[in-house]
């Protein structure tokens, strides 16, 4: 269901997963050829799953997980001591961290992201959902308060949870 189309532009980069469950992601981000992967999941059980499915069957090197609230992570990182990521991955976390884009809150970890991000974000989200009852149109405006060029990659039907969109956001076009 979910398109890897995007998955060319993790070659020779550091990545950031946020919020990345059981590792799919940041695994795929290194056999696409990343250098550096950071997954950072709060949930306890996929977190350690992700830790696991390396340890005993990938055994990457170059991927870091981290259990830990997403937020915390992201409001601590000082881009100038620990430098930046290539792309940041983000899918399925941001409606459920915040709403709908409706807090304050949300524009200051957004801001943060854009400000960790050197390249490009690839952020999936619901649309018209209960926690995102934004139209396409209205998150691709909000996303380029923090990106300079924003683009709709794809759409799918999620089943019971509506549709979902991944868009790409560039730091420059």
């Amino acid at each position: 269901k979910l398109n890897f189309q995007y998955l060319t532009l993790v070659n020779n980069s550091t990545v950031l997963d946020i919020g990345s469950n059981q590792g799919f992601f940041c695994f795929q981000s290194i056999v696409h050829g990343a250098k550096k992967v950071v997954g950072i999941e709060k949930t306890k059980e996929d977190y350690q799953t992700a830790v696991d499915i390396n340890n005993k069957i990938f055994k990457f090197d170059e991927i870091e997980f981290i259990h830990g609230d997403a937020v915390e992570y992201i409001n601590n990182y000082n881009t100038g001591d620990k430098g930046r990521f290539d792309v940041v991955i983000m899918n399925s976390v941001l409606h459920q961290l915040y709403p709908n884009f409706d807090k304050e809150e949300a524009n200051k970890f957004m801001k943060k992201v854009s400000q960790m991000t050197k390249f490009c974000m690839v952020f999936e989200t619901p649309v018209d959902h209960p926690k995102m009852k934004s139209s396409l149109d209205t998150i691709k405006k909000t996303l380029k308060e923090w990106f300079v060029g924003v683009k709709i990659t794809y759409v799918y039907d999620a089943y019971s949870s509506g549709y979902r969109a991944i868009f790409i956001c560039l730091k420059n076009v």
